[in-house]
């Protein structure tokens, strides 16, 4: 189950929506890895003009902290996951003044249920015109995904530089205040689904046993946790990494923090 636009639950199997944000075909370049996971994508003459140069643009979790302070977390624990607090949130963001509002985009080269994207050569630009995706525990106590709050669609951004190297950064906002956000681009065509899975686990990720999730049909089977980051991610499939002259990069997962109570179950199946 996960929630709907008004806060309401609905069947998994309504989730037909759920696609990749970014075409397959639409081919993209980045270049290599640093040793330490992060690496160089961008450059100052690759931003452009649209209020993504230098000074201009923030990461996710600075803009998360300059709105809502330090406790962007705590922020999240007294609030309910319903619409009403989604666009409380919302509201919240527009007044701070941070983030100046970018025009829509009036050609863009794919479409998702979270993004409208553009292509500007060595970089992606993302309007998020819906609400994120988080992963939950539900009332079973089976994972599932739901609508994110802002700031823990901000949070999953955050984590998706962190854990696997990227650089996407926030410049601005749309006219329903939801995030613009560029993205170094990739080069390449899908990797296997074997070499997705030794990626990985040489990483320390393990998938979440079958028997625990409750995630729509075209996600079973595409989550993974990671123990010692206590990180959970979703949608692990083909169309969201990219094989370059680099190695197998991901696009776009679904990372999130993961729920204490699945941690638990997860651990005892290690023993």
């Amino acid at each position: 189950m996960i929630i709907g636009a008004q806060g309401n639950l609905i069947d998994s199997s309504d989730f037909s929506a759920f696609e990749l944000d970014i075409h397959p075909n639409l081919v993209q370049e980045i270049p290599a890895l640093k040793s330490d996971a992060s690496q160089n994508r961008t450059t100052s003459e690759d931003l452009g003009e649209n209020g993504s140069g230098e000074g201009a643009s923030f990461s996710p979790g600075d803009v998360s902290r300059r709105i809502f302070g330090p406790d962007a977390q705590g922020v999240e624990s007294c609030q309910k996951n319903d619409a009403e607090s989604i666009q409380r949130q919302r509201q919240t963001i527009g007044l701070s003044g941070l983030l100046n509002p970018i025009p829509t985009l009036g050609n863009f080269d794919a479409k998702g249920t979270e993004h409208t994207v553009r292509f500007r050569g060595s970089f992606v630009e993302k309007h998020q015109h819906s609400d994120g995706w988080t992963a939950y525990l539900d009332h079973r106590g089976l994972l599932g995904i739901r609508r994110a709050l802002p700031t823990e669609y901000l949070k999953r951004l955050d984590d998706h530089n962190e854990y696997f190297g990227d650089q996407i950064r926030i410049i601005g906002l749309t006219r329903s205040n939801r995030f613009v956000s560029i993205q170094p681009t990739l080069r390449g065509g899908e990797p296997s689904e074997n070499e997705i899975r030794d990626l990985l686990q040489e990483s320390g990720w393990q998938r979440v046993p079958m028997n625990l999730q409750n995630l729509p049909a075209q996600l079973m089977g595409t989550a993974w946790w990671h123990e010692s980051e206590e990180r959970i991610l979703v949608d692990a499939r083909k169309p969201n990494f990219k094989k370059t002259p680099f190695g197998i990069l991901p696009i776009d997962l679904v990372i999130s923090e993961l729920p204490q109570a699945l941690l638990v179950k997860l651990r005892e199946r290690l023993i």
